[in-house]
């Protein structure tokens, strides 16, 4: 029993030929560079597995965003070298330098393309792949190009031996021609080489035969008319002989050199070999990328659970026709949803409505998906991995083995059924035709509920009633039509899922000028119940027709509402910007104006240390400070405003601002509706909306106001006394002088510092301290009752 394998293998080829596979995959290699790329994509074969064929579809992606940003796989001006290569199988043949030179420009391109795809990596992640699996030859590209010229002949500097040959044979052949323009006497035309010609690397006159007996010499050549003689002078017998042994000594040397570059060749066929291969590879590549850009292919979504949605499918051989039609034709695209456990899709319509182009365009965007090509298709179309593909569109009838129609549809079936698995795809043109009507019906609904029970998806085309009442009733089965416009009587190649489709044959008989007797006749034969189905049929395309143009126009308006919300919106983000940018120059003001006046207080203060100031003077700068501060904090509750507050800072442990309580905290929970719980400081919480809250400046305004307050303290409350005992000297004095400034701002006479006894350290550099202050009246040690010598009493101005 033959492998069922290649059974698959034959029907691929017969679903290739009914589809015109080979056709398209004809019009894909007109782009390819070479003959080898060309002959590959020809023979394109089903990729193996669903990975085969998304590697394919990728490399072909990538390129075709490639030329998108106006780049190209470098392999203009490369030609193929592997014919050469081929013909290097055994050692000691010899090549041209012609063929050398192939051998050399083919590699040097190859390493081009190397280093270009090796650069474009990030854009090219798949094809930069193929730059790793060349191999450097640049040591034979060199010792061809150092020794070969641009035409292919041996360059004099190939070696020593054929530059001094070479030399040699040049200088004899201008004497010889010198000699011979003297020994014919031609100088009276002006051209000294007007007779003299080279046969065999020999020089020799050419002389009218009537002439001949004037020159004494060896005849070479007689022209084609006989009326020429080509002589050679014995005087120049032994010159030429000179010159013809020169001659062969340069032909030996040059057969030398190109047997040592040939065989620099062989010892690297295989790496050479391997690197065109991967140029002919790059080559297919490059040519289906063209193809799938001109026709606007795409890559479809792969679906794992059977779901086929194609969006403006598009036949590209059709597409290619009406390009290059006179009538220049826009084609319409096909929009066809085959739900997961839909089994069965029964197409039907009028005659040229398009269901055969309908059912062609799927297996085509089959195949070419199961090819590795991207597929002529809208964006977000989908596609289940259908393993095998068959096909029964078109006349197998055969005179020789006797099968008619109806014969050989039968017998392909048969073969189908047999073939047929879970995820293959049939494709059925006019199924149950061929025979009695009522009769192919009933085979054709048999046949499809077989195909429901075997698995795979099958889609069909059909004018009989039956077969769509059958798709109406039949779980897993449904219904489709190409839609007709009934008023132009013209079809509008759309298809439209989940309805049947009306044939129109007997209102097109009378469009197409059928005598109306014969039309009204054929009315009462099809029968009041058939024609009113058929009008009903008619209705509801109409009703549907009707649908779509609403369908249209709404999503045109949408459209438009969607422009005006985007515009909307980005106005309101304008808007949203500026308010930000305002309250932000607000704040930098506010802040501007407290360091202002902040430099005032400092003033102020120093004025007071530095002046030998009396009560009124500190009565004085008291008013203005205490004016000063009420002015900064009316500042800061009319400066300050909220900064918008920005989703990324709504999380765990942000410093928050809450608008309506003028508090900040931090966030410790974020609820469900936008409610968010603060911490405030001292422990208390919170909950608000997140509408609620702002931005928190905290750095520099909570610095200002401890500065403030530390400076005009007014209201709180100082002791009339100051414990430094036990300090550092540096930490006592500096508590010392902070203490006098409050104790003159509170306008108090007399204060106490204790410092304790100690060894007289800190009390002498207290006392010292106080000598020198502006603010203090006199000091001395306190009485024994409040402290003695441990106690400084201070009277202040």
């Amino acid at each position: 029993m033959a492998d069922i394998s290649s059974f698959l293998t034959e029907e691929f080829e017969n679903s290739s030929l009914k589809l015109d596979l080979g056709t398209l995959l004809e019009v894909i290699a007109g782009n390819a560079g070479s003959e080898r790329a060309s002959a590959a994509i020809v023979s394109s074969a089903m990729s193996d597995s669903s990975e085969t064929m998304k590697k394919s579809q990728s490399e072909i992606r990538e390129v075709m965003s490639l030329f998108d940003n106006g780049e190209d796989i470098p392999l203009q001006g490369w030609r193929d070298s592997s014919k050469v290569l081929i013909r290097m199988t055994v050692e000691g043949i010899v090549i041209s330098g012609e063929e050398l030179l192939l051998v050399a420009k083919a590699e040097r391109k190859a390493l081009e393309v190397r280093k270009y795809l090796a650069s474009r990596e990030e854009a090219l992640p798949s094809v930069s792949c193929y730059s790793g699996a060349f191999t450097d030859c640049r040591p034979v590209v060199t010792s061809i190009l150092r020794c070969i010229d641009d035409s292919g002949e041996v360059e004099d500097s190939a070696s020593p031996e054929l530059r001094s040959l070479r030399k040699r044979s040049s200088g004899l052949r201008n004497r010889m021609r010198k000699e011979f323009a003297d020994f014919t006497g031609s100088s009276k035309s002006g051209d000294n080489n007007e007779f003299v010609s080279v046969r065999g690397d020999r020089y020799v006159v050419s002389v009218p035969r009537s002439d001949s007996a004037a020159i004494k010499g060896l005849i070479h050549h007689t022209s084609g008319s006989g009326a020429s003689l080509f002589i050679e002078p014995y005087e120049f017998i032994e010159k030429n002989n000179k010159l013809e042994s020169l001659l062969r000594e340069e032909r030996r040397e040059i057969e030398r050199i190109l047997a040592g570059l040939t065989m620099e060749v062989f010892e690297s066929r295989e790496e050479l070999s391997s690197n065109q291969e991967i140029m002919v590879s790059l080559d297919v590549i490059r040519a289906k990328s063209l193809f799938s850009r001109e026709y606007r292919c795409t890559i479809p979504l792969r679906s794992s659970d059977g779901l086929m949605n194609l969006r403006n499918a598009r036949h590209p051989l059709l597409e290619r026709m009406l390009r290059t039609s006179k009538a220049q034709g826009e084609i319409v695209g096909l929009d066809i949803e085959c739900e997961p456990g839909l089994s069965v899709l029964v197409i039907s319509g009028p005659n040229a409505g398009g269901k055969t182009v309908a059912l062609k365009t799927v297996g085509m965007v089959v195949l070419m998906d199961r090819l590795g090509l991207p597929v002529p298709c809208g964006e977000e179309s989908s596609l289940p991995f259908h393993r095998d593909i068959f096909v029964d569109i078109g006349d197998d009838q055969s005179i020789e083995r006797s099968l008619s129609t109806y014969s050989s549809r039968i017998e392909r079936m048969t073969r189908i059924l047999d073939l047929v698995q879970q995820d293959s795809l049939v494709l059925i043109d006019e199924i149950g035709d061929g025979t009695d009507p009522q009769e192919g019906a009933a085979i054709g609904c048999a046949l499809l509920e077989e195909l429901i029970r075997v698995g795979g998806r099958s889609i069909v085309t059909t004018h009989m009633s039956a077969l769509k009442g059958w798709a109406y009733d039949t779980k897993g089965a449904e219904n489709a039509t190409l839609k007709f416009d009934s008023d132009r009587m013209m079809p509008l190649y759309l298809l439209q899922m989940g309805i049947p489709g009306r044939s129109w044959g007997i209102e097109m008989a009378r469009r197409l000028g059928l005598q109306e007797r014969i039309v009204e006749s054929a009315i009462k034969k099809a029968g009041e119940d058939t024609i009113r189905l058929e009008e009903l049929l008619g209705h509801l395309e109409k009703m549907d027709i009707l649908l779509e143009k609403e369908r249209e126009e709404l999503a045109k308006r949408e459209k438009e509402l969607s422009g005006l919300v985007s515009e909307y919106r980005e106005k309101v983000g304008v808007f949203d910007k500026k308010r930000g940018e305002m309250e932000e120059t607000a704040r930098r003001d506010a802040l501007d104006l407290i360091n202002k006046t902040r430099g005032e207080m400092e003033h102020l203060v120093r004025e007071i240390r530095t002046r030998q100031a009396d009560r009124e003077v500190i009565r004085k700068s008291k008013a203005e400070l205490k004016q000063t501060s009420e002015m900064h904090e009316k500042i800061l509750k009319e400066k300050e405003v909220p900064s918008v507050i920005s989703p990324e800072l709504l999380k765990l442990g942000s410093s928050v601002m809450i608008n309506s309580l003028r508090k900040h905290g931090k966030i410790i929970s974020i609820e469900g509706g936008g409610r968010i719980k603060i911490e405030l400081p001292g422990g208390m919480r919170v909950e608000t909306k997140d509408s609620d809250l702002s931005k928190w400046i905290g750095g520099s305004r909570k610095k200002t106001d401890k500065k403030i307050s530390w400076m005009i303290g007014a209201s709180d409350p100082v002791s009339s006394e100051l414990m430094v005992r036990g300090m550092e000297r540096v930490e006592a004095l500096e508590k010392v002088d902070a203490y006098l400034d409050k104790a003159v701002l509170q306008e108090m006479t007399t204060v106490r510092i204790i410092h304790g006894i100690g060894k007289g350290v800190l009390k002498k550099a207290i006392y010292d301290m106080l000598r020198r202050d502006p603010r203090v009246a006199e000091a001395h040690p306190g009485e024994p009752a409040v402290g003695g010598d441990g106690v400084a009493v201070v009277k202040l101005k």
